[in-house]
């Protein structure tokens, strides 16, 4: 119903004009929620009607510039890079001749040029993906390279860049069965390696990646009997080990950057049927330790993970048919914090698509889901919401003009939230009316002491470190490497109270992780920043 609506641009604007005035007719009459109060502002909104376009990923750059990419079905792969303030810069097309471009993932290198990953269809009513795609553009939007990994059934599912701006991508082809394949490009575009892989004769599909800073590279997906397998390279495409497990299903993976690693997927057991399953593993493939989390539903999902500043694991995923929204936080030893559900929705399913998290260990998810949209509700709603590092939800922001489904987030060092959008490659700009560290309303003095992450985070090579005292102390700020030695104080002396900041000047020191802590009277908090050079 929604195409046909859209198929002018005239029909769209009347469409669009509609939905606003039902919005804020709402908002009028019924008010906002009151566990949720309007700290947020929609302050644009871009979409294309041309061909309506599907969605597939964003990434912003090192001048907060916004890429998105994604695919117009039947011909090309389409990107596009605005400026923070909703200005397009340029849009290019990427075609394969006689094939359908399908775009999975964009990432921007250390030196803001664009990767995209994807794959090659043919155009047909039982389309067969024909290779793992990677193309590269500079900053300015000139193709510097593709590279098409061919095979049958083959697609690239998302790539990573180092801080050499080498790129890894993974994804997978069948040979005989489905198989792993990664590959490595140096910043040219050479393929250093390509390793692929069938354990135990299993059909095999990745689903997610990770890199560290020391170079170490995971690799997660479906493996045999709908179980997982988990792959680790070293940066000369060596395999260090394999894990496979049958039965369970893993769906994402991700690196601490001190030795260990975290899965979240599913586990079946037959008193509760399937549960949120969290693993956590050394990088000599060891499990540390597994939790399995029941809410109560008879079909509960991890999809997504992020790891904050100080270690903990929040996890998002889904919950019951039609599904609800779940997400939980976890401490590094697994022990949960607090869980929360939204379901706003009341007859559809409600998914998460892309989880991040922000300077005050905040978290940013986006999906599907939120109240009906005005053509009722058999349509969904591209959804974003905030929780606070506590587990309380100052914000959701609901959408639905141009756009059904989130699929990518990412953050501004002003905490803009940019989200990318499934149908028409929407991107949305959201700005935060009220900072992370909070006032007392009256004098802006802080009601407690508080420590934000860096930003911005990577860094290269200074970064800003923001700290609220709630009253006169004494105060000392210093940076440590991941060995625990002193590099520098910022900050040292008496200091009233209110908002402060610190920059860190990292010339001359060495890609990696470093930590900051401060002293404040009776108050000590560390925490974890990246360099990269």
């Amino acid at each position: 119903m929604m195409k046909q609506l859209l198929t002018t641009k005239k029909t769209f604007s009347v469409w669009v004009n509609y939905i606003r005035i039902v919005v804020l007719v709402g908002l009028i009459i019924f008010g906002f929620s009151p566990s949720r109060a309007q700290t947020f502002n929609e302050a644009w909104v871009q979409s294309d009607a041309n061909g309506y376009p599907y969605g597939s990923m964003i990434a912003i750059d090192s001048q907060e510039n916004v890429v998105v990419t994604g695919w117009r079905l039947g011909t090309y792969i389409v990107t596009k890079k605005y400026d923070p303030d909703g200005n397009m810069l340029w849009e290019q097309h990427f075609e394969v001749p006689n094939f359908q471009a399908v775009a999975t993932w964009v990432l921007v290198d250390p030196f803001d040029n664009i990767v995209i990953t994807g794959y090659p269809q043919t155009r047909s009513s039982n389309p067969v993906e024909t290779g793992l795609l990677t193309i590269k553009y500079d900053s300015a939007g000139n193709l510097l390279w593709s590279d098409t990994y061919s095979g049958t059934w083959a697609l690239a599912i998302r790539g990573i860049s180092d801080v050499d701006g080498n790129i890894y991508v993974a994804g997978r082809a069948w040979f005989g069965t489905y198989d792993f394949v990664t590959i490595k490009y140096s910043p040219d575009g050479t393929r250093l390696w390509v390793d692929t892989f069938d354990q135990n004769s299993g059909f095999h599909t990745p689903n997610s990646m990770d890199l560290d800073p020391q170079g170490n590279l995971i690799i997660n997906g479906v493996g045999n009997s709908g179980g997982f397998i988990t792959a680790l390279y070293n940066t000369d495409g060596v395999r260090q080990w394999v894990i496979e497990g049958s039965g369970n299903k893993t769906n994402w993976v991700r690196l601490s950057g001190d030795g260990f690693f975290y899965l979240t997927g599913s586990h079946y057991s037959s008193e509760t049927s399937n549960d949120i399953w969290l693993l956590k593993y050394d990088l000599s493939g060891n499990l540390i330790w597994e939790q399995s989390y029941d809410f109560g539903a008879a079909s509960e999902y991890g999809t997504k993970l992020a790891l904050d500043s100080q270690g903990n694991i929040i996890v998002s995923g889904i919950q019951s048919i039609p599904s609800n929204w779940i997400t939980l936080k976890a401490d590094p030893q697994g022990n949960l914090l607090w869980s929360d559900v939204y379901n706003e929705h009341p007859s559809w399913d409600e998914v998460p698509g892309f989880i991040a998290i922000g300077p005050a260990d905040e978290i940013y998810l986006t999906g599907a889901g939120g109240p009906c949209p005005p053509a009722g509700c058999q349509y969904r709603s591209m959804v974003t919401l905030r929780y606070n590092s506590d587990g309380s939800n100052p914000w959701a922001a609901t959408y639905y003009a141009t756009s059904q489904r989130g699929v990518g987030l990412v953050l501004s060092s002003d905490n803009s939230v940019y989200v990318a959008g499934d149908y028409m490659l929407t991107v949305i700009k959201y700005t935060q009316i009220v900072t992370s560290v909070s006032g007392d309303g009256i004098s802006g003095i802080p009601r407690e002491f508080v420590l934000s992450q860096n930003y911005p985070n990577p860094f290269n090579p200074s970064t800003t470190i923001e700290y609220a005292l709630p009253m006169e102390s004494m105060v000392s700020i210093d940076i440590f490497d991941i060995l625990g030695r002193k590099i520098t104080t910022l900050a040292e002396g008496i200091e009233s109270a209110g908002n402060h900041q610190a920059v860190w000047d990292a010339d001359g020191q060495t890609s990696g992780i470093y930590f900051y802590k401060i002293k404040a009277g009776d108050y000590t908090k560390t925490m974890r920043m990246l360099l990269l050079k």
